[in-house]
């Protein structure tokens, strides 16, 4: 199988229809880590089809350093597994969040699952993204940011979501809008 950035983003909007039942499926507990493994179940079919090197160019591509290490490494667990460690509240977990919220914002997964999840899913996933905010806000860097359509946080700091023009991804001390990075 040829794995590239197009294959990568063909299937997590294959995945994306069916979101809300994907949760229970996958063990997550947050639309976050739903979302989280809906980006890594390509590399761990890929990885099944031809190990490592068969993702890891494209990996490498759009997550930097450290974080590319630590998404193959991800790729390589159960999708239960990898979920639990994506939504653990400690150093690791923290760590593979701030990876994926790299990669959300670079392939653009939020804007992706508002356009492809069920119709009748929609006003759920928007709720959902409401509901996991306030869980959050003010607990380990989360930073509130309200757009058009919707934000959402994961225990771990790390707000996502979609303002008018905009994707925003704020926590760990980032804030990331329209793909330009922002320090606090």
């Amino acid at each position: 199988m040829n794995f590239d950035l197009d294959t990568w983003k063909q299937k997590i909007k294959e995945r994306l229809p069916k979101l809300k039942s994907q949760m229970g499926k996958v063990g997550a507990k947050t639309v976050y880590g739903t979302l989280c493994a809906t980006v890594l179940w390509p590399l761990a079919d890929a990885y099944t089809g031809g190990g490592v090197s068969a993702f890891m160019p494209v990996l490498q591509n759009v997550a930097a350093g450290v974080g590319s290490s630590l998404l193959a490494n991800l790729a390589q667990r159960s999708e239960d597994d990898a979920i639990r460690a994506i939504e653990k509240d400690d150093q690791q977990g923290r760590d593979l969040r701030e990876a994926l919220d790299d990669i959300i914002r670079k392939l653009d997964v939020v804007a992706m699952a508002k356009q492809e999840v069920d119709k009748a899913d929609l006003q759920w996933f928007e709720q959902a993204c409401q509901t996991e905010l306030a869980r959050f806000i003010g607990r380990d860097n989360t930073t509130m940011v309200q757009g058009n359509n919707g934000v959402m946080a994961n225990n771990g700091g790390v707000a996502i979501g979609q303002g008018s023009n905009n994707t925003i991804i704020a926590g760990s001390n980032n804030v990331v809008i329209g793909g330009r990075s922002h320090r606090k």
